[in-house]
């Protein structure tokens, strides 16, 4: 049986499209193992920060970030913050979660995320990549990706323990 040509090209369409998305890696497909990977402790750029990136707590699987570490030098200039009405006279930056809302794109790259400038209160958009289980690439931005600033980020072995007042 021959076909038509309007049967034969319909036939030809179906058949190139299952085996073209067979194949196709999904974003869906293990969107928690792909996170994984950046889940952890990441030094600042120029190493006088620790950052612990962690799965938000709304089990949505975005991402979230907390200041773990600040060295000595830049503990000037950043004004604590009180992590609940309870502790407002004990202010402090440890553990307070300064990035949010990253969603994994299953192959290293975090976007639609906000950060928060502890110096100046500015809230920021951001977006993360994963260069390799030991670098990470953070962009922080204004409106567009163009207007904005970069950091990489190192993994961190061992961190020191949280001394923020």
């Amino acid at each position: 049986m021959i076909l038509s040509p309007p049967k034969y090209l319909f036939v030809l369409l179906c058949l190139s499209a299952v085996f073209f998305t067979a194949g196709w890696p999904t974003a869906q497909a293990h969107p928690r193992q792909a996170s994984d990977r950046i889940i952890g402790f990441w030094y600042t750029e120029d190493k006088e920060g620790g950052v612990q990136i962690y799965p938000c707590e709304d089990n949505t699987g975005k991402i979230c970030g907390r200041l773990y570490w600040l060295g000595e030098e830049k503990k000037r200039g950043v004004a604590p913050v009180a992590h609940s009405e309870s502790e407002a006279d004990k202010p402090s930056h440890c553990r307070v979660r300064f990035m949010r809302n990253f969603t994994p794109d299953g192959r290293g790259s975090y976007t639609d995320g906000e950060i928060d400038d502890l110096r100046d209160g500015g809230t920021y958009s951001a977006q993360m990549t994963l260069k390799d289980d030991k670098t990470l690439n953070l962009h922080g931005y204004i409106l567009i990706p163009v207007f904005g600033r970069s950091q990489t980020w190192t993994r961190a072995t061992k961190m020191p323990a949280c001394t923020l007042g």
